[in-house]
């Protein structure tokens, strides 16, 4: 199971100054970025969006 990192500054390496509002990271590795909303977490038996 990962990290999920948000209300914070994430900057990107996209453009200069660009951020994204949540950033998820699962054994050290960013898997997605975007917006909280738009997250879905898997667990054993069940499916939820954050």
């Amino acid at each position: 199971m990962g990290t999920l990192w948000v209300n914070g500054k994430i900057y990107t390496m996209n453009k200069e100054h660009e951020q994204a509002r949540a950033m998820y990271v699962e054994h050290g590795r960013i898997l997605k970025m975007g917006k909280k909303a738009t997250f879905v977490v898997h667990t054993p038996g069940e499916s939820k969006t954050l």
